[in-house]
């Protein structure tokens, strides 16, 4: 029978120590046969239409449009490029001093406009002490240079190529699963019980779950949900 082969029984000791290694901290991707046999899940794109009212959700406005959106990055860099948005900005120029309808911002432009209505919500959502943005890839920081320093990053670069092509970047988050996991600790004889937290777009497990918000924060993990086919190697972010 298979369960008696010894290529059986070298898949059950991996996999132990898979989850074993995962039960102390340590980054494990899922083999070869643990992937084959899971769905492929990709996350949908935040959607960049636009919200008639503020909510959690939707923070960010457009004081031409009077819409609502999840992220300055929408915001500023996919509805502002849209044909409704571009006709709003036109015609408020048209009729004089272009003006926030919600913020009441103004500008001699509509583009200065945008540029003082956009400061404004930062200091209400952000708050004024994360003043070194990077609003293409929604990073806020206090200190110029940790923004400096992000701008060399690998990650930078990836969001910025696809924001100029107009491709997403951000997606709408898919819950983890949560699984409880034991093991018989073979020094000490001891059982041993923890949680692993299941990225299902990645296939990856983590433990404890700082590590699993750390992931999802990855360039690994936003390559994932554009829906590329990338393995993990040691030392990627």
């Amino acid at each position: 029978m298979h369960c008696e082969t010894p290529q059986h029984a070298q898949g059950v000791a991996a996999k132990q120590q898979r989850d074993h290694m995962r039960a102390m901290g340590q980054f494990v991707p899922d083999s070869d046969d643990e992937s084959d046999h899971e769905e492929k899940i990709l996350p949908m794109p935040l959607p960049d239409t636009g919200e008639p009212m503020r909510s959690r959700l939707n923070p960010w406005h457009c004081g031409l449009c009077n819409l609502w959106f999840p992220s300055i990055t929408i915001l500023k860099f996919y509805h502002s490029v849209s044909e409704g948005h571009l006709t709003a900005a036109k015609n408020a120029e048209t009729m004089g001093t272009p003006t926030c309808i919600i913020c009441k911002a103004s500008g001699e432009t509509a583009g200065n406009m945008l540029e003082k209505c956009h400061a404004r919500q930062k200091i209400k959502i952000l708050g004024s002490h994360r003043k070194f943005s990077c609003d293409m890839c929604d990073i806020h920081l206090s200190e110029q240079e940790w923004l400096d320093n992000h701008f060399t990053g690998d990650k930078h670069s990836w969001v910025a190529d696809r924001v100029e092509k107009l491709l997403p970047v951000q997606f709408i988050p898919i819950d983890m699963i949560v699984v409880d996991k034991t093991q018989i600790n073979p020094y000490t004889g001891v059982p041993e019980f923890w949680q692993e937290f299941r990225c299902v777009v990645c296939k990856v497990g983590f433990s404890p779950i700082d590590r699993y918000k750390k992931h999802v924060g990855s360039l690994f993990h936003l390559r994932r949900s554009a829906g590329e086919d990338v393995k993990w190697i040691d030392g990627m972010n």
